[in-house]
């Protein structure tokens, strides 16, 4: 699209005076399928497209985006960058990003099949969903947003300085909220899962999760206040951990907004503790071969055997803490412009199993859900939630 784009652009900006700029194209193609009392309840399909542009001129950067792709669009969009241009504040640092090589890994995040399924087998996984939630007990009444739901995204970004990308990514996920019944109490639980490919989506499973732990809500007692250990959920770890990635922001560390600032290279964290933004990671839902404004993707350490080993950096952030740019700039739609944050964020799995973490505890608290992370303050790390989850007593998980 943008080959289209692109000179049109360029001859509007050149006749204005201005010559470096940035153009962003995305495509989304969008569809859904919810499933209630064994029919479809809803069926949805989209597909939107867009343009951002940055321009760049003395020291500062106008962002602008249309979604009308036509001639008069476009000059509108230009008009409307153009004209606040004078206004921005000047930014010393801000220039185009070079273009650099990019990996050549199969990042596995693509399905090439996914249009040729038929609608009919992605309407089957929805009501599938709902089915296997309802086969496990009575006691499961209801089924809430048994849904299907698939996205293709495609990518194209150009510059004035050579960069010429593009990517496409597909994600099908599912998801069921089962609500249990007994003895006047009602207790739900959602259950979902996600992946590029179709075909990896295993509906029966979710939906027996979902109502499994549904029922082992039931008959819950808030017990008495206790100083023990606490083991997380992978699903709650990676809530608080998605918090407390602010603070690796390169942007937020500049600005003094971080807990972290001045701790690189420091040992604050537990020693067996390691965290990584990969934006490599084969079928990660973040996973692209470049970041919003063209650089490589990366395995990069953000926790390093408990030491603060790197902040989340774009060019412009990166001249300014003197160091190199590491491919965070993220972008999430044409709306907005570009924005430090991260990709896939992950703790690396142990080899212990869940079993024998209870053994090891014999006293504590599983944590399956929290209430409030919204409210978590991402400057501080604090936080304070209502939680939910399983008592762990004699080395055995309670429900």
């Amino acid at each position: 699209m943008l080959k289209e784009l692109y000179p049109q652009i360029e001859k509007l900006l050149h006749s204005r005076g201005l010559r470096d700029f940035e153009l962003y194209y995305e495509r989304v193609q969008s569809k859904s399928y919810e499933a209630k009392d064994s029919a479809v309840e809803a069926a949805q399909g989209a597909v939107q497209e867009g343009l951002a542009l940055r321009i760049f001129g003395d020291h500062r950067v106008a962002f602008g985006y249309s979604t009308d792709l036509r001639a008069e669009g476009l000059e509108v969009l230009v008009e409307s960058a153009v004209a606040a241009l004078p206004w921005i504040d000047p930014e010393e640092d801000a220039e185009l990003a070079a273009p650099l090589p990019l990996s050549n890994s199969d990042l596995k995040n693509f399905d090439s099949s996914l249009d040729q399924i038929p609608p009919s087998r992605k309407i089957e996984t929805a009501l599938a969903l709902e089915a296997a939630a309802k086969k496990v007990d009575p006691r499961v009444k209801h089924v809430r947003s048994a849904t299907y739901e698939e996205k293709i995204l495609s990518v194209e970004l150009r510059h004035s300085g050579g960069l010429n990308v593009s990517h496409r990514r597909s994600r099908c996920s599912i998801g069921v909220m089962s609500v249990a019944e007994a003895d006047g109490e009602a207790e739900g639980a959602y259950e979902f899962d996600s992946s590029p490919f179709f075909e990896r989506l295993d509906a029966e499973k979710i939906g027996l999760a979902s109502a499994r732990l549904a029922l082992s809500y039931l008959g819950a007692t808030t017990p008495g206040s206790r100083r023990v250990p606490v083991i997380l959920d992978p699903l709650v770890a990676g809530e608080i951990l998605e918090v407390l990635a602010g603070s690796f922001q390169g942007d937020s560390v500049f600005k003094k907004r971080s807990y972290l600032e001045a701790k690189l290279g420091q040992s604050i964290y537990s020693p067996s503790l390691n965290v990584y933004d990969d934006s490599l990671l084969p079928e990660g839902a973040g996973t692209a071969p470049f970041d919003g404004e063209g650089q490589p993707s990366r395995r990069l350490a953000l926790v390093e055997n408990g030491v603060i080993a790197n902040f989340l950096l774009d060019t412009l952030y990166g001249r300014k803490l003197g160091q190199k740019p590491n491919g965070s700039l993220a972008r999430r739609g044409i709306q907005r412009p570009p924005f430090i944050s991260f990709a896939n964020l992950l703790i690396p799995a142990g080899l212990t199993s869940d079993e024998a973490l209870f053994r090891e505890v014999g006293s504590g608290i599983l944590v399956t859900e929290t209430f409030g992370m919204h409210a978590a303050n991402p400057v501080t790390g604090d936080f304070s939630v209502g939680i939910q989850g399983f008592l762990i007593e004699g080395g055995e998980k309670r429900g």
